[in-house]
């Protein structure tokens, strides 16, 4: 396998964590324990590398239309992958985290589409008749078994399971599931993949440059 190293910085990071051999032994080193401890140079080399293995594979993964967080196809709670702070108000940190742990989506994924859809919004209304943080439809919510699209934990949960149903229908394929949660599977269909609607181009770019950047 060739990784390309795309910056000075990369590289001279890649040179350190070639370099390093045996473990230097530090003053705070445990003769007893059974992993030596590296030195703190050495340490900081390593997590340095593995920030640039991390985007690396993100890239990779995103590249073949992949969630970020996950090896085997499939989505996972978690995503480091991504930092910028979209502002998540905390008393909803729980419900995106249960939803997440709860249908196998990455936690990051369900906050994007929160973000774009309502801005967190829990009173939220499209003039289309979507409803709440997550925007859904009332027949969509209906059949999610979602009792009070108003309630934010209800709404985000039911707007998971929405989504993880869009990712086991496209093969975890990212952009085609958002394109399906704004356009419907039926547009997906229609057109081939990614709809011709400016909104919903314009709804998918937004969400896959910031969860797989």
């Amino acid at each position: 396998m060739r990784i390309s190293i795309q910056s000075g910085s990369d590289f001279h990071t890649w040179q350190q964590v070639m370099s390093i051999g045996e473990p230097k032994a530090t003053e705070s080193t445990n003769a007893t324990a059974s992993t030596p401890r590296l030195a703190d140079d050495d340490l900081a080399a390593l997590e340095s590398f593995q920030k640039v293995l991390n985007q690396y594979i993100a890239q990779q993964r995103a590249a073949r239309g992949l969630s970020v967080g996950s090896t085997d196809g499939t989505s996972n709670s978690t995503n480091t992958a991504s930092t910028e702070d979209i502002g998540v108000p905390e008393e909803l940190v729980p419900y995106f985290e249960e939803a997440a742990a709860t249908y196998g989506v990455d936690v990051r994924l369900l906050e994007l589409i929160a973000k774009r859809e309502s801005n967190f919004k829990t009173t939220a209304l499209s003039s289309a008749g979507a409803m709440g943080i997550m925007q859904l439809m009332p027949a969509t919510a209906e059949g999610l078994g979602v009792t009070d699209p108003y309630d934010a934990r209800s709404n985000i949960m039911g707007g998971a399971k929405y989504i993880a149903d869009k990712l086991k229908m496209y093969g975890g394929n990212v952009s085609l599931a958002l394109a399906a949660y704004n356009a419907g599977s039926g547009n997906v269909a229609k057109y081939g993949g990614i709809p011709p609607f400016t909104e919903t181009q314009n709804y998918v770019a937004w969400i896959t440059e910031r969860y797989m950047a």
